[in-house]
């Protein structure tokens, strides 16, 4: 309960702050990461009693894990002010192409 008010409130600021940044993501991701680990921990557990849903949890566990891996990557690349582009410009390019495809 505590961790999905410490969620909301603090994404409440982002929805509510006109010329919100990337770097006010990082006050409400913490409580959101860790409800996350709970509510997948729940899951597994409480769907783990019925024998033929035994790997339905892990996988999406797992499948939300690398979602998210790869979301943060993907952002980190195209992030905030180009740096990525500006400080790497073959790399980038190289990149780009690759997922393009």
């Amino acid at each position: 309960m505590v961790l999905g008010v410490a969620f909301v409130g603090g994404f409440a600021v982002l929805l509510v702050y006109f010329f919100a940044t990337m770097r006010f993501q990082v006050d409400f991701l913490a409580a959101l990461y860790l409800l996350a680990v709970v509510g997948g921990w729940m899951a597994i557990r409480d769907l783990r009693r019925r024998s033929e849903w035994t790997w339905i949890p892990t996988v999406a566990v797992g499948l939300l894990a690398f979602w998210g891996m790869a979301a943060g990557i993907l952002l980190a690349i195209t992030g905030y002010n180009a740096r990525f582009e500006i400080l790497n410009p073959v790399l980038f390019d190289q990149l780009t192409r690759f997922f393009a495809r």
